[in-house]
């Protein structure tokens, strides 16, 4: 189980670590939907949920910000954006 959780842990800061780059290369706001298609065309197909989960983290960590701006999903319903913690609105 130990051996399991560590793989799953290295993923994880994959995932934020390549997460980080697309917004480092577009230097633009994005929702998770985008972040998900963006993922999905250059690595692989990952659940909506774990790009949220890592949205999450990396803003707890202080590299990415949740912004006041919306824009529609992939479900129909509206999703905030995110940026580069730094940038400027």
């Amino acid at each position: 189980q130990g051996d399991e959780l560590k793989t799953s842990q290295k993923k994880t800061v994959s995932q934020e670590q390549k997460i980080l780059e697309i917004f480092k290369d577009r230097k633009i706001d994005l929702s998770p939907t985008d972040v998900y298609k963006i993922f999905a065309f250059y690595f692989k197909n990952v659940p909506l949920t774990s790009i949220r989960r890592a949205l999450s983290n990396l803003t707890k960590d202080g590299k990415l910000k949740k912004t006041s701006k919306k824009r529609l999903g992939m479900y129909g319903k509206h999703e905030h954006c995110w940026k580069l913690a730094g940038c400027s609105d």
